[in-house]
């Protein structure tokens, strides 16, 4: 019996009974955190519709320096 299982099984409150319990219940829990791994991984790259990026008059510089004449 692995160390996980003995653990889940002892403290579990007599809701697992023994290792297949444990090991059913492991199985889920990481059904689980696949699933929520997909789903942060899939839905946190959104379009970025609303951010745009810095804006800028070329002619002023670019960052606070002055580039050379042959850049603009």
């Amino acid at each position: 019996m692995s160390k996980i299982s003995n653990f889940l099984i002892n403290n579990s409150g007599g809701f697992i009974k023994d290792e297949k319990q444990a090991d059913l219940v492991l199985i889920i829990i990481v059904v689980i955190l696949v699933l929520a791994s997909v789903f942060l991984i899939l839905f946190s790259f959104g379009s970025g519709g609303d951010i745009e990026g810095t804006k800028y008059d070329p002619s002023t510089g670019y960052g606070g320096r002055e580039l050379p004449d042959d850049y603009r």
